[in-house]
Parts: structure tokens; C-alpha cells; sequence
């Protein structure tokens, strides 16, 4: 799996649906926040959400459409970072 040490406690992994609960929780906790920039927010009811959306995004990543990684800072999910 890709993965990517940044240093300085900061990490880059190959977003995949074993992330799903870490992610949903984030934006559950950040939803006001993010709602701002981010569409998506109100959608995602529940981590099977997030954990669809990670399949599809391996699904884009073998298509070669798209590349999503989890952002890690000590250990912890912190972001999503969509290219």
C-alpha cells in the first residue's frame, strides 16, 4: 500500500475503506467547519458512506482518475488530500 512518512509526525497512506470510520468521525466532529468548502458534508450520514466513497475512489485510482490519500499526523486521520 502506498504509504508516505513526511516526517515530524505527518504521514501520507493510499486512501482505502479501512479509513472509513477515522474519516467519518472527523467530519462528524468538523461539520460546521467544513461545511463551508465542502459539498459533501451534509451527504455523509455515516461511515458506510465514507466507506463507499473510498471504494469508489480505488475504483477512479485503477481507472486512473484520480488518487486520494489519508493524511495522518501521529497515527491519527487529519485530512483527505484529492488529486
Amino acid at each position: 500500500m502506498l504509504r508516505e512518512d513526511l516526517g515530524e509526525g505527518l504521514e501520507l497512506a493510499l486512501a482505502v475503506p479501512q479509513h472509513a470510520e477515522a474519516l467519518f468521525e472527523l467530519i462528524d466532529r468538523n461539520r460546521e467547519h467544513l461545511r463551508r468548502w465542502l459539498p459533501f458534508v451534509d451527504a455523509t450520514r455515516n461511515a458506510e458512506y465514507t466507506r463507499d466513497f473510498l471504494k469508489n475512489q480505488l475504483r477512479e485510482l485503477a481507472e486512473g482518475r484520480a488518487l486520494t490519500l489519508t493524511l495522518f499526523y501521529e497515527g491519527r486521520a487529519v485530512g483527505v488530500l484529492g488529486l
